[in-house]
């Protein structure tokens, strides 16, 4: 079943945006959030009323007035996100180098006071080699070359879960 079909009625990342976040009218962003935007719907039927997705992969197929499903642009212009969650994105990268490549898009768009939730989940793991070790050290990598950024990973047996914190 492709990632995008399956019926999420919540994954690790979107556990801890609702216990980090109680602020309804937070700008949160879907970084990858598949064809279907299934988390978006969720969170907005949840209350969470300034929720977008965006999936670089469907971005040619967005519809006219679909206000729910950004293109990189516009999700880039000077917009102040609260919230970046980041879900089940990162395992399923065909490469380490997508990996990077994705993390310093994802740190391209972090301002001041926005936190980023990312989950790296031990199943499925296009990459294998890449541990939840590996994968901390390229959390590291890429978001503390900002010596302003905090970084927190939690290991458990979901995988693991990084916060970066904007500053």
């Amino acid at each position: 079943m492709d990632k995008t079909e399956r019926p999420w009625k919540s994954t690790v990342a979107h556990k801890w945006l609702r216990f980090l976040c109680s602020n309804k009218k937070a700008k949160i962003l879907d970084f990858g959030c598949g064809k279907r935007k299934t988390m978006p719907q969720v969170l907005r039927d949840q209350g969470y009323k300034n929720t977008v997705g965006y999936d670089i992969m469907f971005e040619r197929h967005q519809t006219k007035g679909d206000d729910y499903y950004e293109t990189f642009e516009k999700i880039n212009q000077d917009q102040l996100w609260n919230y970046i969650v980041v879900s089940n994105v990162l395992n399923i990268q065909p490469t380490e180098e997508h990996i990077y490549s994705t993390l310093e898009t994802i740190n391209s768009i972090v301002k001041p006071k926005t936190t980023v939730i990312i989950n790296y989940p031990l199943s499925p793991r296009r990459l294998p080699e890449i541990t939840n070790a590996l994968f901390r050290d390229m959390i590291e990598d890429v978001f503390l070359a900002n010596p302003k950024h905090k970084v927190l990973c939690t290991f458990g047996s979901h995988g693991i879960v990084a916060l970066i914190k904007g500053k």
